[in-house]
């Protein structure tokens, strides 16, 4: 029996050889900023419990996504389904806007990256829908204003 041993190329130096990758084969999930942010709704909030349940939209496609809120990330590449991705927030007081970000890591079988999400703040309700893409977040805006 032959045992197969990898092959690396060395350097004159003696160091091996890093094999190169083509720039277009790396994602580099880690960094939305490259990436436009469109807002797809404002909701006004007067109080700072807020819960998001996120779900995937129509027919569960194997959408990824991972939710930033004031670019702090929250949730870290989670399939959406029928079963809700359950967000708590507690917003800063101090602040008026509060962005909840929503990156899509692919475009699921159904292109785009679509979700469902439903927003509870004290006794409001709220169901809003996004869609993202590989070169677009999908963001939404929680106003605070106390009452």
């Amino acid at each position: 029996m032959q045992s197969r041993q990898k092959e690396y190329k060395i350097k004159t130096d003696g160091t091996p050889v890093t094999p190169s990758v083509k720039k277009d084969s790396v994602i580099n999930i880690t960094n939305t900023s490259v990436r436009k942010n469109t807002v797809f709704s404002r909701i006004p909030v007067a109080v700072k419990n807020i819960t998001l349940d996120i779900f995937d939209n129509g027919t569960i496609d194997g959408d990824s996504i991972s939710v930033y809120y004031n670019n702090k990330l929250l949730v870290s590449s989670r399939k959406l389904s029928e079963k809700p991705i359950t967000v708590s927030l507690l917003l800063d007081d101090k602040a008026v806007q509060h962005e909840i970000v929503l990156f899509a890591h692919n475009l699921g079988s159904i292109p785009p990256n679509t979700a469902l999400i439903v927003v509870k703040a004290g006794d409001k309700r709220y169901e809003l829908y996004s869609s993202a893409s590989l070169t677009e977040n999908a963001v939404l805006v929680l106003e605070y204003k106390p009452k």
